[in-house]
């Protein structure tokens, strides 16, 4: 995805080529709505909307797609941006690609604009981006969230297909996010009091057939809870003792386990190391794992690294 600094250096929100509609639905439109992210948008007639990730990137998340044109894809594509539907994409067609930054920093906050009250398409904002091709970039917060879209519009696009286009942009709804949704993100270091061990936690030694792992993630300040994410899956961390029996203190040392983890198939897909099928580390294997740390009732912090995962588990 498009790096933050670049996208807030981009801008993109205001500009001279606002659209006259403000959005609203008509006779020829239709409301659309997901709930659970708590956004809405007004399609106009003859066009097309889904929540479903374009891509296979976890993070940021991916809101919506909606374009003037029938996309025709099987599977999310490997690429970090909405390939398939840019090749599909006529001469005369719009696309708009819009994704959140989940949990951003408030750092990340103040440093971009809040929502216009109408949007416009700037020529200073079409750029070649990268992920995203060429595209104009709209980058703004509202209500304590970051949100980044990309608009594309075909070369022989039509004026009208341009308003509504923006019309669309204007049409956008967003609630005030579940405190979850809303977690800041903060530097692992600042939150762990070691680095999280991740390991097969299969019956028999070396063996992965289970398809289950363990996490264990000890903190520097008490919690209320722990939630881990592999890939797009969360799962519950419970209080636990560290390694040897010691403990981190109240609140500070949890544990759970994933199944299925993807260790054959997935994610965490291992490669044996005998010919047994037994795997004793020596083509290692590493998974993004996210944290959702609940520090008092109702108030959450998020981070994420890079953790490898070992052979065993305990």
């Amino acid at each position: 995805m498009v790096a933050v600094s670049a996208a807030l250096l981009a801008g993109g929100c205001g500009g001279s080529d606002v659209a006259r509609p403000v959005g609203a639905a008509t006779p020829s439109s239709r409301t659309w709505s997901d709930a659970a992210a708590r956004v809405s948008a007004t399609i106009p007639a003859g066009w097309h909307v889904t929540g479903r990730p374009a891509t296979g990137v976890a993070a940021p998340l991916q809101r919506l797609t909606i374009t003037s044109f029938a996309v025709h894809q099987r599977r999310p594509d490997r690429s970090c941006g909405p390939t398939t539907a840019r090749r599909q994409m006529p001469a005369d067609g719009a696309m708009l690609f819009l994704f959140e930054y989940r949990g951003p920093s408030a750092a990340m906050l103040r440093a971009a604009e809040p929502r216009p009250a109408r949007f416009g398409l700037d020529r200073a904002a079409l750029n070649p981006y990268e992920c995203m091709g060429r595209s104009y970039l709209l980058m703004f917060r509202e209500h304590g969230r970051l949100l980044q879209a990309h608009a594309y519009l075909g070369r022989r696009a039509s004026q009208a297909t341009r308003e509504r286009l923006i019309g669309v942009l204007d049409s956008l709804r967003f609630g005030t996010p579940d405190p979850r949704a809303a977690a800041v993100w903060v530097a692992p270091y600042r939150l762990l009091r070691s680095p999280p061990r991740l390991g097969v936690a299969c019956p028999m030694p070396n063996r992965f057939g289970c398809d289950r792992v363990g996490l264990a993630v000890a903190l520097r300040h008490p919690a209320v809870s722990v939630t881990a994410s592999l890939g797009r899956r969360p799962f519950p961390l419970d209080g636990a003792p560290l390694r040897g029996g010691a403990h981190a203190g109240p609140g500070r040392a949890f544990a759970g386990f994933l199944r299925p983890a993807g260790l054959r198939h997935g994610p965490l897909a291992i490669t044996p190391d005998t010919a047994d099928g037994r795997w004793l580390g020596r083509h290692p294997v590493s998974a993004g794992i996210e944290l959702l740390i609940e520090r008092r009732p109702r108030r959450f912090v998020r981070t994420s690294l890079v953790v490898p995962l070992a052979p065993g588990w305990g």
